[in-house]
């Protein structure tokens, strides 16, 4: 990925007041690539991606909420069979 700025002096000129991470092309590419930003990804317990959204999404919130109720149902299904 090349940069135009460094993401440090990007963060301090915006003034952004909340932590932020920077990652390696390799690192990037382990995580299945980040293709725009924002980019927000729910994984399961087993760190498989279930749900990635791209970009600003106004449905993404619900999408994220539907997503990971699943996940955590499909949790307790599996602890009360047992």
């Amino acid at each position: 990925m090349m940069d135009t700025e460094d993401p440090r002096i990007l963060a301090k000129r915006l003034r952004v007041r909340y932590p932020l991470a920077a990652a390696s092309d390799e690192v990037n590419n382990k995580f299945g690539g980040i293709e725009g930003l924002p980019t927000t990804m729910l994984d399961d317990r087993q760190g498989i991606v279930r749900e990635k959204i791209i970009g600003f999404d106004i449905h993404g919130c619900h999408r994220i909420r539907v997503e990971a109720t699943a996940l955590m149902n499909e949790r307790i299904c599996r602890t009360r069979r047992r």
